[in-house]
């Protein structure tokens, strides 16, 4: 897959993220159901924190090293941290995929070929690790989807 599709795939699940979250927040669900809202927070979180963990220590270390050597995502590790509402929530995970863009933008076409040495996977392109991050866009939106419950 060409870079500016994996560019216009990411472009395309950020739009159906900003559609599906400003709904939520249109639709004032924290009047409706406390615990979805918890839910919806708490997997937009971990969505976030794995997001930081691709783009820092996969993606930049791959731009600014020859083959790094790259960890496997400690699920353990995940949902640690400090919890805002659900609004701030959704607008800095809006926010972090329009960084994500503005880094695939400015990329010259080379490093899309560079490569990461992943821990237990062998040798992964940086194409690569975006076409999964577009390929597990389909299924995050469907689980937000999901838990956002029945469309008025």
């Amino acid at each position: 897959m060409e870079e500016h599709q994996l560019i216009q795939d990411i472009e395309v699940s950020l739009s159906r993220y900003s559609a599906m979250l400003g709904r939520l927040d249109s639709e004032n669900l924290l009047e409706q159901v406390g615990h979805m809202i918890a839910r919806l927070t708490e997997f937009l979180n971990i969505q976030m924190e794995i997001q930081d963990e691709v783009v820092n220590f996969r993606l930049k270390k791959i731009i600014k090293e020859e083959r790094p050597y790259i960890p496997q995502i400690r699920q353990e590790r995940l949902g640690n941290g400090h919890r805002p509402n659900l609004g701030q929530t959704a607008q800095r995970f809006l926010q972090q995929r329009r960084e994500l863009l503005k880094l695939l933008n400015s990329l010259p076409r080379e490093y899309w070929d560079r490569t990461g040495f992943h821990e237990t996977e062998g040798h992964i392109t940086f194409r690569e690790f975006i076409r999964r991050m577009v390929d597990k866009d389909q299924q995050v939106l469907q689980q937000l989807s999901q838990l956002s419950g029945p469309k008025h």
